[in-house]
């Protein structure tokens, strides 16, 4: 008899800690709900990572934006780096064609590039001239670029957290699209120097025009010595930077007599 009701007081003993266990489970639930719930509805803090209608979101994109095409007007200039390369004239632009061999970029090495011009200058769209705006935090730029026919997509991670009047907001992604038609004028570039490729001892006239046509470039080009042409595609479809055309440059140098002309 004893036996039975020791084995009923230690089953009444390991409910009552059972139910315990619950209530502070229930308790622990509850208090972390009402964190979460006062952390989202803070009104003086504001996560946000891309919201269209925050006015320092958008000063920064803004920014951005304009650094992107800042960045895709330099890179082409400089024939697709950031960096020149050793192979290149005095005036910064790289050889695409040097000693018979293709000296060209690839389309991710521009991508790169281009992204490595974002990643030094894009923290500077942290700074703002409107006074109201406070920094308190910036991080790195982290920049990646992708190159279409038409058109640039650049995906930044920018971690900056800034305030005004009291609230707090911070943001980190920006994602940025460029209408630019980086990626035909890039194709033009490559189909003229394999073209060059077989055609090493003469500039191939009967490839520009072709090239031209098809891709709807224009080809401009100087003699930058004795044997070495300096070439810039223009296309008058793209207009960024405040340029009413985009130049992409580069140099080919032949060993060859000032006469010789491919056909």
């Amino acid at each position: 008899m004893k036996i039975k009701m020791k084995q009923k007081k230690h089953r009444q003993i390991k409910r009552g800690q059972i139910t315990i266990f619950i209530i502070i489970a229930i308790v622990i639930v509850v208090i972390i709900g009402i964190i979460l719930i006062l952390t989202k509805y803070n009104p003086n803090t504001n996560n946000n990572s891309g919201n269209s209608n925050d006015e320092g979101y958008n000063i920064i994109r803004d920014c951005l934006i304009k650094t992107g095409e800042q960045g895709l007007d330099y890179i082409g200039n400089s024939g697709g780096y950031y960096y020149i390369p050793e192979k290149s004239t005095d005036y910064g632009t790289p050889y695409y064609f040097y000693d018979n061999i293709n000296l060209m970029p690839t389309k991710e090495s521009v991508e790169n590039e281009t992204s490595r011009f974002i990643d030094a200058r894009g923290s500077l769209c942290g700074y703002f001239d409107n006074s109201q705006f406070n920094v308190i935090s910036r991080g790195n730029v982290s920049t990646k670029t992708i190159i279409y026919d038409d058109r640039v997509e650049i995906q930044v991670k920018y971690p900056i957290t800034v305030e005004k009047q009291n609230r707090k907001m911070s943001y980190e992604n920006f994602n940025i699209e460029i209408p630019a038609r980086v990626g035909i004028v890039y194709k033009a570039a490559d189909e003229y120097i394999k073209g060059q490729m077989e055609t090493p001892d003469g500039i191939c006239v009967s490839c520009i025009n072709d090239i031209a046509n098809k891709y709807n470039v224009k080809f401009i080009t100087y003699n930058y010595d004795n044997d070495t042409i300096i070439f810039n595609l223009i296309d008058e479809n793209t207009k960024i930077n405040n340029q009413s055309f985009y130049t992409y440059s580069f140099a080919v140098k032949y060993d060859f007599d000032s006469s010789n002309v491919g056909i």
